[in-house]
């Protein structure tokens, strides 16, 4: 019998963990017996929290459910000053309030960040398994490296360090501290479970490390056990209701908050789509972004008639994909979203990017959208190519109706 420890900063992780987790039992990874605890990010959002919480246990079977208070502790320890880290006393008190002293498995969706580099710090003999983070997962990265002045530090350093016995905590601190990857841990991932890797190719330096891709009935699975655990807050009879042939799901951002943009700029780039879909003989179904602090459909529906632009009632902290698992849309509209990818993925949606009509309004984004998007676009087709919905088949759905 194996301990797995999941370190899990989202709702969308929660999925993604519990896709990995199923595939990783298919594969002989994780036995039935095997115990498996989850361990919550304590900075994100209390409401994030509770809805992990609540949402986790139809997810998997865990021993049990903590947030990371004492993990987090630690980091900020590490980011105010604290030098070297007292690993080994960090461990002991992780132990008591994590309630155990023996993990065989670390479940991160990171390498880079300073909690996961602590984690492995507390269990150093632990294996890694990566599970994906959405796009973040494609993102690259580089290894750390020693140059010659760091080794000359060292040495200077190393005997006094010695004497003192602070030497182990010095290059522990080292290797968490340091934002690049470091290869000390690349070495004990045992493997990268990811869905996107069957479009695209990890990068650097995560495609030296095993795959193990994902497969679409680990991630229906994960999203039907998602949606039955909150059937009660989504629709509550578990029928699937399927949706006109002519409606289209829009997948509003929030993308002025990076500051590239004005909120009018992106309400206007989001009417352009709107009125070129209706043009085109479509009924838009908005849902907002789940951090929009100022959401858009007020703003959009002054502009066009409630017969052709509608909002989803759907949980603004639920991710899209689970309302497909009662809903049926044949078509969805976004940004750089992975949730386009895994709802074509999964659901056979027909997907696009308004990331062209974002880019016309403003050319700091359609600058940054040039660099980092031709990926993304390589199989995800802008709106502008989405065909007109037929009018003699629209005409006659309304006389049916």
């Amino acid at each position: 019998m194996r301990t797995h420890l999941c370190y899990c900063g989202g709702i969308w992780q929660l999925v993604t963990l519990g896709a990995a987790l199923r595939e990783a039992r298919a594969r002989g990874a994780v036995c039935e017996d095997d115990q498996a605890l989850l361990l919550i990010d304590s900075s994100i959002s209390p409401s994030m929290i509770d809805n992990i919480r609540h949402v986790a246990p139809a997810i998997w079977s865990w021993k049990d459910i903590r947030t990371a208070d004492t993990l987090k502790s630690f980091e900020a320890a590490a980011r105010n000053g604290l030098w070297p880290f007292p690993v080994a006393e960090w461990r002991k008190q992780f132990q008591h309030d994590a309630g155990t002293d023996c993990v065989d498995d670390l479940w991160v969706a990171h390498l880079t960040g300073m909690d996961d580099k602590i984690l492995f710090e507390l269990f150093p003999k632990s294996r890694i398994s990566i599970f994906e983070d959405g796009l973040g997962i494609l993102r690259p990265h580089t290894c750390a490296q020693w140059t010659g002045r760091d080794m000359r530090n060292l040495l200077i350093s190393a005997p006094g360090l010695a004497v003192k016995g602070r030497l182990r905590n010095h290059l522990a601190s080292q290797r968490v501290s340091n934002w690049r990857i470091q290869k000390h841990y690349l070495r004990r991932v045992h493997g990268v479970y990811s869905f996107i890797n069957r479009m695209f190719p990890l990068p650097e330096p995560l495609s030296r490390r095993p795959a193990r891709e994902v497969g679409v009935e680990a991630m229906k699975d994960t999203l039907s056990a998602y949606a039955d655990g909150v059937a009660d807050r989504i629709d509550g009879n578990g029928r699937t209701q399927a949706h006109r042939p002519n409606e289209v799901l829009f997948l509003a951002q929030s993308v002025y908050r990076l500051g590239k943009i004005t909120r009018e700029e992106e309400l206007q780039a989001y009417a352009d789509v709107v009125h070129s879909l209706v043009e085109r003989n479509y009924v838009v179904l908005w849902k907002e972004h789940p951090r929009t602090e100022l959401p858009f459909f007020d703003d959009l529906a002054e502009q066009f008639p409630s017969a052709v632009l509608k909002q989803v009632d759907f949980p603004a902290e639920f991710p899209i994909e689970v309302y497909f698992q009662r809903h049926r849309i044949p078509v969805c509209v976004g940004l750089h979203s992975g949730s386009l990818l895994y709802l074509r993925e999964i659901y056979g949606v027909r997907a696009y990017s308004f990331a062209e009509a974002l880019s016309a309004r403003n050319e700091h984004y359609a600058q940054a959208y040039r660099l980092g998007a031709r990926l993304f676009d390589s199989v995800i087709p802008d709106v502008s190519t989405m065909p007109a919905y037929d009018e003699t088949v629209k005409r006659g759905m309304r006389e049916e109706t």
